[in-house]
């Protein structure tokens, strides 16, 4: 797979920790996007995505996957909305303040906007 393939993760957030639990901090081989699902072969193409809205909680201070790889696969979903938040002060895997809260937030937002948009 190159970059800009777009291609994205056909399994949720499970698949690709590949465990019910959380990853362990340090062991980066179970983290996403860090070949552990792609070794599975688990991708289709953006432009197919039909299942649901996706939510981007993109660090700023990411610098294993800055923003613009993460483009790279979203600008070529189009038949389904595309939410982006930055995250202030965040590194890769927001566990960090002021990241974590920020990203809770965005989370509970777009499941709250889900979930409104259900009931009209």
């Amino acid at each position: 797979m190159r970059l800009g393939d777009g291609l994205m993760p056909t399994e949720g957030v499970l698949g690709l920790a590949g465990s019910p639990g959380p990853p362990r901090p340090l062991d980066a081989a179970r983290l996403p996007g860090h070949g552990h699902h792609a070794a599975r072969g688990g991708y289709q193409q953006a432009e197919s995505h039909t299942v649901c809205p996706i939510l981007l909680t993109q660090p700023d201070a990411d610098r294993w996957t800055p923003l613009g790889l993460s483009e790279l696969v979203l600008r070529r979903v189009t038949r389904v909305p595309v939410t982006r938040v930055l995250l202030t002060g965040a590194g890769h895997y927001p566990l960090e303040q002021p990241g974590l809260t920020q990203m809770t937030e965005a989370i509970l937002a777009f499941i709250g906007g889900l979930i409104g948009a259900e009931r009209q």
